[in-house]
């Protein structure tokens, strides 16, 4: 049970992390076309101000590094989605990320004007696009994070070393816009990892719940056909009862003629065994002597207890002593 709750975190962990990866890179393509725009919007508004072959280096490498950038998205975009290298790409997008911030930590400390009106140029452009990369980098900590220390941080010490007043109070302003830049992007990174966790347990419980119905489905169709089975098992074994019922009725009265024909069959033995035993026959008549002490013939006596019927003929030596006439023709 620990094991199947430990991968079903896993895999929850693991698509946030993808659904954070994939929102990041959509986002960034925003945020790189605001860098080119910025970068060449300072290459105008310090182009007397400032050493130009440095103006236009540093432009030329940031212009480089986002077009590079730009290629790592579109790469991303096309890849087959698969989870598991999500990790390269999110250590990719962090990379690209710490140049970026890197070119941004250079106007500071390389580009900064003499002019004090021009010093403020470079706050106005540069905290702004901090703000922006915390709303466009806000759902990978990383990101943001190193974005806004590397664009910032040097702005801030900037000011100190410049000294005076008013550059203190810059100074100090600076770090307290880190302080919200950061609790600003710990607290959309939370809402974003809260939606996408929802988001995916609830696709989770869809998918679940799906399995379930589809379940189900396949039980009821199952037990349907269990019915069915057992209604036609019962529709034969109720025909198989009505064909042993006729069977039944056909015994008994099988068993019924049986038993009247046993009976008939012990009357007729019983008139046979009448029959048997000493018989008072006449000795000259042959009239035989019945039950109630009358004599009569003995055909007639025999019919009557052994439903025996008689066809009367005449033997040869009848005939001979009969009707000798007759006897002497043939």
């Amino acid at each position: 049970m620990e094991k199947c709750v430990t991968k079903q975190f896993d895999n929850i962990t693991q698509k946030m992390r993808e659904a954070q990866i994939q929102l990041l890179y959509r986002q960034t393509w925003t945020g790189l076309i605001g860098v080119l725009i910025v970068t060449l919007t300072s290459c105008v508004a310090f182009w007397h101000v400032v050493p130009q072959w440095k103006l236009s280096l540093w432009a030329g490498i940031s212009v480089l590094v986002t077009l590079i950038r730009g290629y790592i998205i579109f790469a991303f975009q096309q890849r087959a989605p698969l989870i598991f290298d999500i990790n390269r790409w999110a250590t990719l997008h962090v990379l690209g990320v710490l140049v970026s911030g890197l070119m941004w930590a250079i106007p500071p400390v390389f580009l900064w004007p003499t002019d004090s009106v021009y010093q403020l140029v470079w706050p106005v452009v540069i905290l702004p696009l901090s703000a922006a990369a915390v709303a466009t980098y806000y759902t990978w900590t990383l990101s943001y994070t190193s974005f806004v220390f590397l664009t910032v941080l040097p702005l801030s010490l900037r000011f100190f070393y410049e000294g005076g007043v008013l550059m203190n109070i810059l100074g100090l302003l600076s770090l307290f816009f880190i302080a919200v830049l950061l609790r600003a992007g710990s607290v959309m990174h939370t809402a974003s990892v809260c939606a996408s966790e929802i988001g995916i347990r609830n696709e989770i419980l869809n998918n679940d719940l799906n399995k379930g119905i589809v379940a189900r489905e396949q039980l009821n169709e199952q037990l349907h056909l269990e019915i069915a089975e057992r209604i036609l098992s019962e529709k034969k074994l109720g025909k198989q009862n009505q064909e042993l019922l006729r069977l039944n009725g056909e015994l008994t009265s099988t068993t019924s003629n049986l038993e009247l024909a046993n009976r008939k069959l012990e009357d007729a033995i019983a008139d046979i065994n009448q029959l048997s035993g000493m018989l008072p026959i006449c000795s000259f008549c042959k009239n035989i002597r019945n039950d109630q002490g009358y004599y009569e013939q003995i055909e007639e006596y025999i019919h009557k207890h052994s439903g025996v019927d008689f066809s009367h003929t005449i033997c040869p030596s009848c005939i001979k002593k009969y009707y000798p006439e007759e006897y002497e023709d043939e």
